[in-house]
């Protein structure tokens, strides 16, 4: 029981981490680097919803729900920057 306690807390600290760092970075979705966050994102958070569901279907649909808006929140933060940077030009 302590085993799943610490997988747990190493799950949501590495899933909190990542997804903080795409959403702050910013997200091409061209490249295949970007995808990989989204899995790594998926399987993380997927493993916290099976967790905590105690259901691998549940988690996996948590996991997904979570890694889209990760990819989402990545993908508008580069476009925001992309258009605010081309206006500080003019």
């Amino acid at each position: 029981m302590e085993i799943a306690k610490v997988v747990f807390a190493i799950v949501i600290t590495v899933g909190v981490v990542v997804g903080g760092f795409v959403v702050y970075k910013g997200l091409d979705l061209r490249k295949p680097r970007s995808w990989l966050y989204g899995a790594i994102a998926f399987f993380f958070f997927g493993i916290v919803g099976g967790l905590l569901f105690g259901n691998v279907i549940e988690g996996l649909k948590g996991g997904a729900m979570l890694a889209f808006l990760m990819l989402l929140g990545g993908a508008t933060t580069r476009r925001h920057r992309q258009r605010y940077k081309d206006r500080d030009r003019e």
